[in-house]
């Protein structure tokens, strides 16, 4: 496995609450794009919250800066649920 991914879920155990969450979203954004397809699951958490939401991938992304709604949803896609981490024994987060 991945040196990062231990890396990165050692960091992220860590988010407990949402401004831990986005702070980690913002700093690590290579520990999103993980997965095994290098990416396609943070392209599908990105799909699944603009059909959710009514939104449009324009919309998710303001000054360059993706919303602070996706970057949470994003944490629990990606990483608590995420394909790239499914291998170690994750804690419970608070949600």
């Amino acid at each position: 496995m991945n040196y990062n991914i231990y890396n990165f879920w050692n960091k992220a155990k860590n988010c407990l609450s949402d401004s831990d969450k986005i702070k980690f979203f913002d700093e690590n954004k290579e520990a999103f794009l993980l997965d095994e397809d290098t990416g396609e699951e943070f392209d599908d958490a990105l799909c699944e919250f603009c059909e959710d939401n009514n939104l449009s991938k324009d919309q998710v992304i303001k000054n360059n800066d993706w919303i602070e709604e996706f970057k949470l949803f994003a944490f629990t896609y990606c990483i608590i649920h995420g394909e790239a981490y499914k291998d170690i024994k994750k804690p419970k987060f608070k949600r």
